[in-house]
């Protein structure tokens, strides 16, 4: 489903011209508005001398809506990244380089949690069969990056702050395109 959803508000919360009053949120029970998310993607890396090149992504994603407009999310990401860098970038970085394409390759792995805030529902009002939503999202999380042929060489562990917008669309009851 693309986003949590209530039915319509009754008419007690309206005004007299039919208007949402948003004086406060309905929450939701524990075992309601569970989403099981399954991502396939491309992600990219800009460094400093960087030529861009996109790289596969995998991702799985657990998210619980709380209220109409508030879901967190847990996920797990990661694949390889596939960059094309410059000599003088290469002979500085510990990464694996492939001198006859020019790449350096490395796989990463990338726990996080989320805060989902659903803009659409906010601001026009929760509707079960919306087909489109907003959704801004903070993260943090912790990143491991490691030799794709020995993933005992580990290169970099970080922690990771981001923010990030989710365009959903509701396709059925039970499938959303994000």
């Amino acid at each position: 489903p693309a986003g949590a959803e209530e039915t319509e508000y009754p008419l007690s919360n309206r005004d007299a011209d039919g208007k949402l009053i948003r004086s406060g949120y309905i929450t939701n029970r524990w075992c309601d508005n569970w989403e099981i998310s399954l991502g396939v993607g491309a992600n990219t890396m800009w460094a400093e001398d960087n030529k861009m090149r996109f790289s596969p992504d995998f991702e799985f994603g657990i998210t619980k809506w709380a209220m109409p407009c508030l879901g967190f999310r847990a996920g797990i990401q990661g694949y390889q990244s596939k960059e094309k860098f410059t000599p003088d970038f290469t002979n500085r970085t510990p990464l694996p380089y492939d001198a006859e394409k020019g790449l350096v390759c490395w796989d990463y792995v990338y726990a996080h949690a989320d805060i989902l805030w659903n803009a659409s529902n906010t601001f026009r009002g929760s509707k079960y069969r919306r087909v489109y939503s907003f959704i801004p999202y903070y993260h943090s999380g912790y990143q491991r990056i490691f030799d794709p042929n020995d993933s005992r060489n580990n290169y970099d562990s970080e922690f990771v702050l981001g923010a990030g917008l989710l365009n959903t669309f509701r396709l059925t009851d039970a499938v959303g395109l994000y």
